[in-house]
């Protein structure tokens, strides 16, 4: 996989988790970035582990302040 394909994916994952925080259904998320219901519910599946990862990282680095 390239950095541009990588890319990509993160930017599809981040517009996936935009859309589900506004309400949007798996299936419409799927429509809205033109992918399939198991893409979609997998790209805000890690979109959701990752920022959950990065919350629990930042407030361990504050912890160890």
């Amino acid at each position: 996989m390239t950095t541009a394909d990588e890319d990509r994916i993160a930017d599809r994952r981040a517009r996936a988790i935009q859309l589900r925080v506004r309400g949007k259904t798996i299936r419409e998320i799927a429509e809205a970035l033109g992918v399939g219901v198991a893409t979609a519910h997998d790209d805000v599946r890690t979109a959701m582990a990752a920022t959950a990862k990065e919350a629990e990282e930042a407030r361990s680095a504050k912890a160890g302040k």
